[in-house]
């Protein structure tokens, strides 16, 4: 785990800085902060509207507190940009932990696993997605018409795939295999097992990284589960291992 202070060295390198989180729906957030603020915002956060994102808060009560998790730091290299990554958890205005962080569900679910049944867990989900030629639908939409573990040249997304791989190992996340699925143009990477906080910040940068080098290829990618009738959908399974305190 880095230190504060060469967190904020780190950042001196990077293009931009940003604290993502999920908001109800699964969707990826993100705030771009100041890093030559870093100290301020990891000891007090910052603010934002809360009653704008799906899920968060209401009108009424919108002030939130966001806070990077110093764990959760990488910095990310894509193609034209060095990005400072952190997850972030949300605070009401009163600095206690909002009820709607999703993120601090699964703490208390893994904290409680491990206080009241003396139980840990590790995880490995299986990460699907499409990689789509455009972001609408219509007769063009496929990026190849390859199916399960077919290779290129047929695997228009191999090359996707092995960039998508090499963004994250260079941020220390291993893979344990990659292949193209049964539907044309849908894709899955397994990354090696992790703790259930680590796997979902992992899942939440795997997300974001997936897109990204995506649109470096001029491809959309997406994970909606079902957007193909009579074909196979996008799933999440997870391989789940329970020990007991012993291990």
């Amino acid at each position: 785990m880095a230190s504060q202070k060469q967190i904020k060295e780190k950042l001196k390198q990077v293009n931009s800085t940003k604290i993502f989180f999920t908001d109800l729906n699964g969707r990826n957030r993100s705030l771009p902060v100041n890093p030559a603020n870093i100290d301020s915002i990891m000891s007090n956060g910052i603010g934002f509207d809360g009653s704008s994102i799906a899920g968060i808060t209401t009108v009424d009560d919108s002030d939130r507190l966001l806070l990077p998790i110093r764990d959760s730091f990488r910095v990310v290299e894509f193609k034209d940009e060095k990005l400072g990554f952190f997850i972030g958890k949300i605070q009401n205005a009163q600095g206690e932990r909002s009820k709607s962080d999703s993120r601090a569900v699964l703490e208390n679910v893994v904290a409680q696993a491990e206080s009241e049944f003396g139980c840990r867990f590790f995880l490995g989900p299986e990460h699907e997605f499409f990689l789509l030629a455009c972001d609408c639908f219509n007769e063009n939409m496929h990026s190849d018409s390859a199916g399960y573990f077919h290779c290129d040249p047929h695997d228009k997304g191999e090359v996707v795939r092995n960039k998508i791989i090499d963004v994250l190992e260079k941020c220390g996340i291993k893979y344990e295999k990659a292949h193209h699925e049964v539907t044309a143009s849908q894709h899955e990477i397994n990354l090696e097992c992790s703790d259930p906080l680590g796997a979902a910040d992992r899942t939440v940068l795997f997300n974001y990284v997936t897109q990204k080098v995506a649109a470096e290829y001029d491809l959309h990618a997406t994970f909606m589960p079902k957007p193909f009738d009579g074909q196979n959908r996008n799933a999440f399974h997870i391989h789940l291992s329970m020990v007991d305190k012993k291990g």
